[in-house]
């Protein structure tokens, strides 16, 4: 595994930041549809619009993390 001068993985990193992780901003949209129209088929739910919020939001300059339920 490829690692930054502090030792994080790159594939943690957001290409943003010199990593090799492609944010769902940056994504191909045939990506998201692509896995939208798999969930419909199967009947999974689609869950993401919490990560995309969080995504923007990062975005905009305003750092947030995701938190499990019952984190703080």
């Amino acid at each position: 595994m490829i690692r930054n001068a502090e030792g994080v993985p790159l594939a943690w990193l957001s290409t943003r930041e010199g990593g090799q992780q492609i944010d769902c901003a940056d994504e191909d949209p045939t990506v998201r549809q692509t896995y939208r129209e798999a969930l419909r088929r199967s009947g999974a739910p689609w869950r993401m619009d919490d990560v995309l919020t969080a995504e923007a939001g990062s975005r905009a300059g305003a750092p947030q993390r995701l938190t499990t339920k019952g984190e703080g």
